[in-house]
């Protein structure tokens, strides 16, 4: 079978939780015969855009090069990206599309695979689909309820924050910390957008305006969605809000998490231990919203309590943030700066720990970095929102009410003085699905659909 998954950035140079998982899947499909072909994004200095190709790990990659975003539209329908994108199914022919992420690409794809009756799926990363920008934050972290068709976006920053100067000033004073994110886990949107994007709406955008905005996302959205053959949702929290939102239909979406490549976690946090203070981790991206000050300020909340914390995690992606984060440890000498931690390092990272703490303000997925840690045999404390909340609730760690470092403080200081009670948690840790598992469900999903198309 000729497999083309599309996702908005790639490896080598891109290594978060979209790009490893379309990695792995390519990976494993090549291991039983099938040929997988990669079309892709990647960031270009200048003006313009081009179509070029190398191949990676033994798959095709074909990498639209651009910077450019020139208004809203812009940031999910391109045209002209779209007849590249033809072009390539014409040349591939795969027997099906695999989309995982259209950021930075264009919803014309979906239509372009439909023209050809190919079948197209698209498993969500994130929010994408109902939410302009992305994670379904308001500003000061604030979780947003859910789009409403879109009538919730108009009256809040972070939708229009990266095309926009008219907005209140938390999104353009706390740049670093805000939706030019849009994933810096990918790369950080051009300063060129910015000002292009404000020449083409002004400064007094008015309502209507944003609201006939909203609305042609909203449309063009749910077209995309009901021209696929079936949306995957890695969690049931993400499969219902999308549902709420009325961009996707009941019938067009099924509930299946994610596969994981086990090798070199099993067991990598259940090692000999030293004796003496409880040791907690943090691994992700020092990004505001990932809420690494909620961890530090419950750490500071425990000033006798045996615990030290490893942050781990790229110190230079949001130095602003980060500057803020050290000023509040302190001098703490509990709390260790690790740096950043390669993908193929995490599980020496995790071996180092006895909890993984994941304090995200927002509504995450589901995490790689929870599964992960399962996989190493390491409990975990998690925000009681969202992914997370799905994760933990059934077993291996415990739940606290988000951006609260009081209540995060007491579930450490529960562990830190029952030692016990780590053991405890350690046998509750649910099994964590293989990739290999994940491509013989995606491989029967991929014969019906072929069969139906």
């Amino acid at each position: 079978m000729k497999i083309l998954q599309v996702v908005h950035y790639y490896l080598p140079r891109h290594q978060a939780g979209t790009e490893l998982y379309t990695r792995a899947l390519a990976r494993q499909f090549r291991k039983h015969g099938h040929r997988v072909y990669i079309f892709t994004s990647e960031d270009r200095s200048g003006p313009g855009f081009k179509l070029e190709e190398d191949d990676y790990e033994g798959s095709p990659v074909f990498r639209l090069c651009h910077s450019e975003v020139g208004d809203f539209r812009s940031g999910y329908q391109r045209p002209e990206f779209d007849v590249l994108f033809g072009e390539t199914l014409d040349r591939v022919k795969p027997d099906v599309v695999h989309f995982q992420h259209l950021f930075r690409l264009s919803t014309g794809f979906v239509q372009e695979a439909g023209k050809r009756r190919l079948p197209g799926i698209m498993t969500l990363a994130d929010y994408w689909l109902v939410c302009p920008a992305i994670i379904m934050l308001k500003p000061e972290n604030a979780l947003c309820a859910g789009p409403d068709q879109g009538r919730s976006c108009v009256n809040c920053p972070h939708a229009f924050s990266a095309f926009a100067s008219d907005q209140p000033g938390w999104f353009w004073k706390n740049l670093e910390t805000g939706i030019s994110y849009a994933h810096k886990l990918k790369r950080r949107l051009p300063p060129s957008l910015v000002d292009s994007a404000r020449a083409a709406l002004g400064k007094k955008q008015e309502y209507g305006k944003k609201l006939e905005l909203i609305n042609q996302r909203w449309m063009e959205m749910k077209k995309t969605a009901d021209q696929l053959s079936l949306l995957i949702s890695p969690s049931r929290f993400l499969m219902e809000m999308a549902v709420r939102s009325k961009i996707v239909a009941p019938e067009k979406i099924i509930f299946s998490d994610y596969g994981f490549e086990t090798e070199g976690f099993a067991k990598a946090g259940q090692g000999p231990r030293p004796k003496g203070a409880l040791t907690l981790g943090f691994i992700g991206t020092l990004v505001g919203h990932k809420g690494a000050h909620v961890l530090i300020r419950a750490m500071k909340a425990l000033p006798e309590a045996a615990v030290e914390l490893k942050i781990f995690g790229e110190p230079k992606d949001f130095p602003g943030y980060v500057r803020s984060l050290k000023k509040l440890s302190g001098k703490d000498p509990r709390i260790k700066w690790m740096g950043r931690v390669e993908h193929d390092r995490v599980a020496e990272a995790l071996g180092q720990i006895d909890i993984l703490v994941a304090p995200s303000l927002w509504y995450e997925n589901s995490p790689l970095t929870i599964h992960e840690a399962f996989m190493a045999g390491v409990p975990v404390i998690a925000g009681n929102i969202g992914g997370m909340k799905e994760l933990v609730e059934e077993g291996g760690g415990l739940l606290f009410e988000p951006g609260n470092p009081a209540d995060l403080a007491d579930k450490i200081n529960k562990i830190a003085a029952n030692p016990a009670r780590l053991s405890e948690l350690r046998q509750t840790i649910p099994p964590v699905k293989s990739i290999e598992d994940n491509c013989q469900e995606l491989m029967l999903i991929y014969q019906m659909l072929i069969k139906n198309a």
